[in-house]
Order: structure tokens, then sequence, then C-alpha cells
């Protein structure tokens, strides 16, 4: 898997990435400047993800998890078009799905979209839980968390490829600035 994330790390440079994402920094109040990152403590990251666990457990089979999962997907914004590169893409994967990340004021940011709604659906579900977090803490989460929240048991073998990949690229990109100021 390091060579998939070799191979997208050559794009993922801060100032490119930060105009692609749809989601902007807020700003301070009464001025143009963003505001200062307030990161949420560790346990609150983890109450994140139990709440996202319990909330697919909630719905039962697989199939109602996957129609709350693709509930979601349809509520995020698509990437804009400068994020719909050749540069983005995520490659190994059959459908084609592009992730743009960004580091600001101390947080990491990722966005996806994908022409599958299912791996749309189940990338965005993990750069949701990641954005906005720094970058200690997306690596101080389980290389295994896809499958802890059991989205591996919603999906095929190449989605479930797809969705590691994705995994190992937000850990990736979070392992590049998890030094930075």
């Amino acid at each position: 898997m390091s060579g998939a994330g070799n191979a997208l790390a050559r794009p993922w440079t801060g100032a490119k990435l930060g105009a692609v994402n749809p989601h902007s920094s807020p700003t301070a109040p009464g001025t143009s400047a963003p505001a200062p990152a307030r990161p949420d403590t560790p346990p609150v990251w983890a109450e994140r993800v139990r709440a996202v666990a319990a909330e697919l457990a909630a719905r039962g089979p697989a199939p109602a998890r996957l129609a709350w999962l693709l509930a979601r997907a349809r509520q995020r914004p698509p990437l804009p078009p400068e994020g719909r590169t050749d540069a983005h893409l995520v490659p190994g994967c059959l459908s084609r799905l592009w992730l743009v990340a960004a580091y600001r004021d101390g947080v990491c940011h990722f966005a996806c979209d994908s022409d599958s709604q299912v791996v749309r659906a189940v990338a965005g579900l993990l750069c949701e839980l990641a954005s906005g977090r720094p970058p200690g803490e997306i690596l101080a989460a389980p290389p295994d968390l896809p499958s802890r929240l059991g989205l591996d048991r919603l999906l095929t073998a190449h989605r479930r490829a797809a969705q590691s990949r994705v995994w190992d690229l937000i850990q990736d990109f979070a392992r590049t600035h998890a030094t930075a100021p």
C-alpha cells in the first residue's frame, strides 16, 4: 500500500489542495483571518467514531446500513472540477475515486468524490471522520478503523480494497504533516 501513498503524495501540496477543498476554514469573528483551529480532544475523536459505529449498528442489516451511508453521501457536496483531476485519482480502484487533502491551521481536511455512489459513500465517511482532526489524532486511530466500523462487511472485495487505500492515504497524509508547525 505504501506505493499508492507515494504516488499520491506528489499532488498533495497544501496550497494547491486548499483551494480545491470544498470545506473552507471558518473565519474569526469580525475579521477575514482564519479562526484558530480548535481540535477536539482525543476522547471526542473516539466518541465521534463510536457514534458513527453505533449509528451504523442501529440501522440493522447490511442493506439498511448501506442505504444510510448512501443517504449521507448524497448530502455531501461534490468536489469542484479542480479536484476531479487525474492528479487526485486513487490508483487501483475499479471506479474513479478522487481524494483531495489539505493541511491548514494544524488540522487535516479531506474530501472525495467517485463515479460510484457506494465508493463515494464509504470513502466520504472516512474523510468526514478524519477531516478537521490534527495529524496525531488520525495516526492514533487504529489502522483497521474501516473494519472496526463494519464497513468491510458491506462491500465487495474490490470496494474493500478501495476503502483500505483511502484510509491508508488519509493516514499517510497525516503522517506527512505530523511534525508540521
